[in-house]
């Protein structure tokens, strides 16, 4: 096992355990359920790069490695909706942020 695929299993460990936190707390406001969609994410890529780094065939590392750009084209949206909510601009920018959702869901 390489050394980053040991850094992204304890990314995606670290992601998954802020994810139970937020879950455990119950957290409903909607910069919370943001974070969280956003860690979702984060632990979806670094699971499946976790995966990807540890394959010993080429055809299955290729396989993974498809899969790993899913959630690339989602965490930039999830995380620019997460700063749009923290910074109180969803209002103004809410038109933006569905032409981004769009935009990200199209390139999946």
């Amino acid at each position: 096992m390489n050394f980053y695929a040991i850094v992204n299993g304890i990314n995606a460990l670290l992601a998954f355990f802020i994810i139970l936190l937020l879950i455990v707390r119950k957290a409903n406001k909607p910069i919370h359920l943001t974070y969280l969609w956003w860690s979702f994410i984060l632990f979806c890529w670094t699971f499946i790069y976790f995966i990807w780094a540890i394959q010993q065939d080429k055809d299955s590392a290729l396989f993974w490695i498809k899969v790993l750009l899913c959630p690339v084209a989602i965490i930039h949206m999830t995380y620019y909706h997460f700063v749009l909510i923290f910074c109180d601009r969803i209002k103004k920018y809410k038109n933006m942020l569905y032409l981004v959702y769009i935009i990200g869901i199209a390139f999946m």
